[in-house]
């Protein structure tokens, strides 16, 4: 037995007419006419049919019920040049069929019951392996437009019961079998909208149904639809858009860095747009633009605005009205445009924000811009990025650092472990900072520290070997307003953007009342960080002093000591501690055999007022004996100088016993000297900058109230960063007679593995 066909269905879905037939017939409408610029259709539709029934057939009454449902999403993206209608295919749908017919036969004597149950699918054409064709057409002689599929087929499940009586049920069963619906073409009559492109809505279509077996159905089915048009494109295409990046100048308020972006309108293929696919007008429109304060991460501290960093600047624009509250509306006038543009100005080094180009069809209909090239970039971010980034893909590219913008990861230089990055985000390094009225850049591949130098060139050269030391990217050429003593945020300015901490710059200044250098810390008094440290203090460089005078120091390495002390104090505002703490000042005294209150009649030293031993490093001679004498003839030498030139009259008498009264102390009188103890300031590895320098004792292993002297130009400056606490050279074992200051105190030295330049990791841990 033949199958039932889908008559009710025909009417809205198939046709048994040619393409060719159909288009032959076409006229268009008045509402049909702005449709010409209608590139082609993507949406969804869904017929479905829930009927049952009672209906006359060729041997008495019969039964029916009926459900069905056909939906799909259709794309079509040809135009069909004679007509103007469209054609394209199903590209994701279903057909489901379940119906049951109950018909009387034999002349009434037996009954036939027919079920068709089955599912296909539309998108890969159900029996036939072809996608379902699609065909949106304009009724002819009718301002209304009907949707089309052409004739196809699924696979269904036939079995046909035939009930007779007296006889046993013969059942005839027909798996997946083609299922084929057609029907006469008519037209649907759907609505247009009244302005607005888009197709939408719901009706009841009417089905004319094919006589079977002698039963006749006519049903109805619910269509609803929801059709949008591919317009006439809109291809935005900004000016050097694969490098613009945003700039600024200083008062927040002078247009910087613009970008000419232009909008085309054009045909689906790239082709030239009709007069009627010209827009009425071309609207552009900057949205969700940043307004990070001020024009960089540190600049202007004072005050800064919050505006919008991109805007339509009139002067730029004189072809377009501006409006919008900051500038960010600009439209053509009233006319008729293939193409336009806009120029886009930036007011801060890190603006960011999205340009959204819309034209407006005659009719009400507009269209939405997109990036030339990428349909699905709309609107267009400003500058090129990614869609999670405010950062140029090209300045990623640039810089090797394609990583999120909230990154704060730089590994190098190493330094403190679990002391990741520099505490400024990789956004707040593109969007860069403001160094002596020069914009600049954080390294995104390194850390960055910012100083502030206060002191002019006499601190340059130390700033300089902080940084070769550490092999941090120093910045150090920053101004009063840039960079101030009261307030040192290097990224103080920011609203939106990615953030992680308020990160510091250091102070150095040459302080008049220090001797040496001097780091005060806010928190605490060890491993600081740029944001613990109030300021680096340096005495002045002309002045005698710690950081000047030559102590046991080589002659030629007393011209660097100011350097070492600046790069010493640096070191402390970034996490690096001394070697350790023991070392301490006492006073020294030389006890001649002539001295009265000497009951020994011996020569001797006196340390803190107890009698010591000072032995020479070198052979281990008491030191007390061999001056004893030549102290003496130090002393009255001296003397004589003094007298001989009061005689001659080259000094006045006062002159001359001022004199006398200093030659003595200078020999026998008590004097502050520096001790070198084991684990001390000067432990350790004797090239390392933080190892202090001063030490002209240091106590003999073994033997109480015993010092060896350190011999004059052999105590080691140190220009290194240790990264072991053993101690080296002068401190280490192979050092005669002993080792002098042994090595650093545990937890101490090491230095190159303290520093820490992020203010997002507390002070302590460490290696």
């Amino acid at each position: 037995m033949r199958g039932v066909p889908l008559s009710a269905l025909g009417k809205a879905l198939v046709f048994a007419a040619t393409p060719g037939a159909v288009l032959a017939q076409f006229a268009l409408g008045p509402t049909q006419t702005r449709f010409r610029a209608v590139a082609g259709w993507e949406g969804s539709f869904s017929l479905v049919v829930n009927q049952s029934g009672t209906t006359p057939s060729l041997f008495g009454p019969a039964t029916y019920a009926v459900n069905r449902k056909i939906e799909g999403k259709v794309k079509l993206d040809k135009l069909l040049p004679l007509s103007g209608g469209w054609t394209g295919h199903v590209v994701e749908g279903v057909v489901s069929i379940n119906d049951k017919y109950t018909l009387p036969w034999a002349l009434g004597l037996c009954t036939s019951v027919n079920e068709v149950k089955g599912t296909g699918s539309l998108a890969i054409g159900g029996a036939t392996g072809q996608p379902e064709q699609v065909f949106l057409t304009f009724d002819r002689g009718a301002d209304t437009w009907s949707l089309v599929l052409r004739e196809n087929a699924i696979k269904a499940d036939w079995t046909n019961t035939l009930k007779c009586p007296g006889i046993p049920d013969q059942v005839a069963v027909n798996p997946q079998a083609a299922t084929q619906w057609h029907a006469q073409i008519g037209p649907m009559g759907l609505p247009f909208p009244a302005s607005v492109f888009q197709l939408i809505g719901k009706q009841v279509v009417d089905g004319q149904g094919d006589r079977n077996g002698g039963m006749d159905v006519v049903l109805k089915a619910d269509l609803t639809y929801d059709l949008k048009p591919t317009l006439v494109e809109l291809v935005i295409e900004p000016e050097n858009y694969d490098t613009w990046r945003p700039e600024a100048l200083w008062d927040e308020e002078t247009p910087a860095s613009p970008i000419r972006v232009k909008a085309k309108l054009q045909n689906a293929d790239g082709t030239p747009v009709a007069e009627a696919g010209k827009a009425k007008r071309i609207v552009f429109e900057l949205v969700n633009v940043s307004h990070e304060p001020g024009i960089a991460g540190n600049m202007p501290r004072r005050d800064p605005k919050k505006t919008a960093d991109l805007k339509f600047v009139a002067e730029e624009n004189t072809h377009l009205e501006i409006s919008g509250d900051e500038g960010n509306v600009g439209r053509t006038p009233d006319g008729r445009y293939q193409e336009s543009y806009v120029v886009v100005s930036s007011f801060d080094w890190g603006a960011w924000g999205w340009l959204k180009v819309t034209a407006e069809m005659e009719g009400g209909a507009t269209i939405e811009g997109y990036l030339k090239g990428d349909r699905n970039h709309k609107p267009v971010r400003l500058p090129q990025r990614a869609a999670n980034s405010f950062i140029p893909d090209s300045w990623k590219r640039g810089k090797g650092a394609e990583k999120a913008d909230s990154d704060d990861g730089e590994k190098e230089p190493k330094g403190l472990e679990n002391c990741d990055g520099d505490g400024l985000t990789l956004y707040e390094e593109y969007r860069g900072f403001i160094e002596n009225n020069e914009h600049i850049e954080g390294n995104p591949l390194k850390k960055d520290l910012f100083v502030r130098n206060m002191g002019g060139a006499a601190l340059e050269p130390g700033i300089w070997l902080f940084g070769d030391l550490t092999n941090l990217e120093v910045h150090s050429g920053f101004a009063a307003d840039e960079l101030n003593l009261r307030e040192r945020i290097m990224n103080v300015n920011y609203a939106r953007a990615p953030r992680r901490v308020d990160q510091h710059g250091v102070v150095v200044a040459i302080c008049k009342d220090v001797d040496g250098g001097l780091t005060i810390l806010r928190r605490g008094t060890i491993r600081g960080r740029p944001g613990t440290t109030d300021v680096v203090c340096v005495q002045p460089p002309g002045r005698s002093g710690s950081l000047t005078d030559q102590f046991r120091l080589a002659l030629s390495d007393v011209l660097f000591a100011y350097d070492k002390g600046v790069a010493h104090e640096l070191l402390h505002a970034t996490g690096v501690e001394h070697h350790g703490n023991t070392d301490k000042s006492r006073t020294v005294r030389f006890v001649p055999s002539d001295d009265p209150a000497n009951t020994t009649g011996t020569p001797h030293y006196e340390v803190s007022g107890q009698r010591a031993t000072i032995l020479d490093e070198a052979s281990g001679r008491d030191l007390a004996a061999e001056r004893d004498g030549l102290y003496a003839q130090l002393v009255a030498e001296g003397l004589r100088q003094a007298e001989a030139m009061r005689a001659a009259g080259a000094i006045r008498d006062d002159v001359a016993e001022f004199l006398r009264l200093l030659v003595r102390p200078r020999y026998y009188g008590a004097q502050e000297k520096t001790f070198g103890f084991p684990g001390g300031e000067h432990s350790g590895d004797d090239d390392c900058v933080m190892r202090y320098h001063f030490a002209t004792y240091y106590p003999v292993r073994g033997q109480a109230n015993s010092y060896y002297e350190v011999p004059a130009g052999t105590e080691p400056l140190g220009f290194g960063l240790c990264e072991l606490a053993a101690g080296s050279g002068v401190n280490g074992s192979a050092h005669r007679p002993q080792p002098r200051y042994w090595d650093a105190t545990p937890g101490r030295g090491r230095c190159r593995w303290w520093v820490c330049v992020n203010d997002a990791v507390p002070p302590g841990g460490g290696p």
